[in-house]
């Protein structure tokens, strides 16, 4: 049944991530250096065996009810306690926090943190929702810089064997590795991305060997490989 006010199903998100904001009936805290969350073991925990595991076992985490999150930002946390409770999670950087340990934080590597993030604390969900925002963005708003610079967290950040994210970046330089060549600048930065992320370069070249031929060219005869 639907109401003027939304479905059952949007009034409990909503109710759900009220009672986060005022932390009413929460037992759990995601302390962080740049501030703490007030969380409920039964939201979060089910959606991360890592979570699940330290409010379960015979952890500190689960006697004194705090999990410590480091090695992550505090506009992260925040993203993935978003998420939590709604199965999803905004795209603002808000002006305060765009500019960390001195160096810009863009859209791209937002997602691509909040990728790592969810196989960090295995969170199958939050993986996919930033694969798909990635993806959107990288089709959507195509900014080559953008993209080079987000390289660097897709690979430094996950293992070599979760590929979610990294096949989504063979997709984007195939669609627009043209384009990056014909700009010197952007050229230029993309033999950088080379040197330097070894797991990139090996990436591109067993795409190019497995699957050579990429869409029509226009000016030459079809699927010509480039």
């Amino acid at each position: 049944m639907t109401t003027e006010d939304g479905s059952p199903s949007q009034k409990l998100l909503s109710a759900i991530s009220a009672s986060r904001d005022d932390g009413e009936f929460s037992d759990l805290v995601l302390r962080h250096a740049a501030g703490s969350f007030k969380v409920h073991r039964i939201i979060v925990c089910p959606q991360s065996r890592v979570l699940h595991k330290a409010c379960s076992w015979d952890f500190k985490e689960a006697s004194i009810g705090v999990v410590e999150m480091a090695d992550m930002s505090y506009l992260e946390l925040k993203k993935m306690v978003g998420f939590l409770y709604s199965t999803s999670y905004d795209d603002e950087i808000p002006e305060e926090t765009k500019q960390e340990a001195g160096n810009h934080v863009s859209l791209l590597q937002l997602h691509a943190r909040m990728f790592a993030l969810g196989d960090r604390f295995d969170v199958l969900g939050l993986r996919e929702v930033a694969v798909k925002k990635y993806l959107s963005r990288g089709v959507g708003s195509w900014e080559p810089l953008e993209f080079l610079e987000s390289i660097y967290d897709v690979y430094r950040r996950t293992p070599t064997s979760v590929r979610q994210l990294r096949n989504v970046v063979g997709i984007l330089v195939r669609k627009n590795l043209q384009k990056m060549l014909d700009d010197e600048v952007i050229a230029k930065g993309y033999d950088k991305v080379l040197d330097e992320v070894p797991e990139f370069t090996k990436d591109l070249l067993g795409i190019y060997t497995k699957a050579p031929l990429y869409k029509d060219c226009l000016t030459c005869s079809s699927n010509q490989a480039f």
